[in-house]
């Protein structure tokens, strides 16, 4: 009986250390292994990353192994970076949140956003520069905005198209000073084009651009006659928007240089106060209206542009804003808080002694 029982003894013992001598080897392993799976990341940022329709989103972003949506290929750039588009595709929409350039190379960065949403929507910082060239969005009728413009420090558009939103481009900075470049863009049969409400003041300039069948071409409003907002269009084509087609709101400034403005429901309007549109060099033709103003708003012509063969509004608009009315003859009647005249018990009027 006592040799059996060590037998049973020596069995455990020989199980133990087996297990021990697993554990240790195992944990061997572990401390060897960790290194190495701490020091390979699963997609480092890089200054440039790539796109394509034959791409997919597991891929590094590399112009080798390219992802497939722009969302994922602005997560694996470096702040300041460029992504790289390199055929034509659907990249999805878009949310940027940093400084960066997204590029054409050989073909369009086609966007087609769903109904309600933004092709693109720009929340960066205050000092966040983007760039966006060779880019086609498309709202199919029910996008909200082609470009949703929050903050950032300026937005750079350059040879693209943005159709069928509710605005094409909505450019409405919350807070700080943010400019807006547009250069060879086509903005189509959105419900408007650009829509540019700014309480700060900046430089903003569209150039050869054009603005074509939208209910409203181009949108300016300001907050304040201090720090109006101020847009200039220039070498432009507005043509067949259906209610206006270039449209300075209040606390404005609109400056319309070298453009033809043709075909809309009106030409060119400044309506509200502070609201000044002025005009160069342009030619205003075959519109409903071709301009006009309304509640203390201003357009203002150089006197060399081509105003003719619109239904009504042909003549030419001044060629400077009208001096201010002079101010009333000193009184000393006295008025309420109304401006209404005090009045004695006889009727007549209460003056100041």
């Amino acid at each position: 009986m006592r040799a059996v029982a060590d037998v049973m003894i020596q069995a455990q013992c020989g199980d133990r250390l087996a297990l021990v001598t697993k554990l240790a080897i195992a944990l061997l392993l572990a401390i060897t292994l960790a290194p190495c799976l701490t020091a390979i990341p699963a997609h480092a940022q890089s200054a440039n990353t790539y796109v394509s329709g034959k791409g997919n989103d597991s891929n590094p972003c590399t112009s080798s192994q390219p992802c497939s949506t722009l969302q994922t290929a602005l997560a694996r750039t470096a702040a300041g970076g460029q992504i790289n588009v390199l055929d034509s595709a659907n990249y999805g929409y878009l949310t940027i949140n940093q400084a960066v350039s997204i590029v054409s190379v050989q073909g369009t960065a086609g966007t087609l956003a769903p109904a309600g949403v933004n092709g693109i929507t720009i929340n960066a910082g205050a000092n966040d520069v983007i760039n966006l060239q060779g880019l086609e969005l498309d709202g199919a009728g029910s996008g909200a905005n082609g470009i949703q413009f929050i903050s950032g420090a300026a937005l750079n558009i350059q040879a693209s198209v943005i159709r069928s939103f509710n605005n094409g481009i909505n450019f409405q900075p919350t807070a700080g000073t943010s400019t807006l470049s547009v250069s060879a863009t086509l903005i189509e049969n959105n419900a408007t084009g650009v829509a540019f409400q700014s309480s700060a003041s900046s430089t903003n300039v569209l150039d050869n651009v054009q603005i074509i069948g939208n209910n409203t071409g181009l949108s300016v409003v300001g907050t304040n006659g201090q720090t109006p907002a101020t847009v200039t269009i220039q070498n432009c084509v507005v043509a067949i928007n259906g209610t206006v087609g270039i449209l300075s709101e209040g606390y404005s400034v609109v400056n319309v240089t070298n453009c033809t403005i043709a075909s809309n429901g009106v030409g060119l309007e400044a309506q509200n106060t502070s609201a000044l549109l002025q005009t160069s060099g342009s030619t205003v033709t075959g519109n409903a209206t071709g301009w006009t103003t309304a509640n203390g708003g201003q357009v203002i012509s150089s006197g060399n542009n081509v105003i003719s063969g619109n239904t009504s509004g042909n003549n030419a608009p001044p060629t400077s804003a009208p001096p201010p009315p002079p101010p009333p003859p000193p009184t000393n009647y006295l008025v309420d808080n109304s401006g209404s005249r005090l009045l004695d018990l006889n009727g007549n009027d209460l003056t100041a002694s």
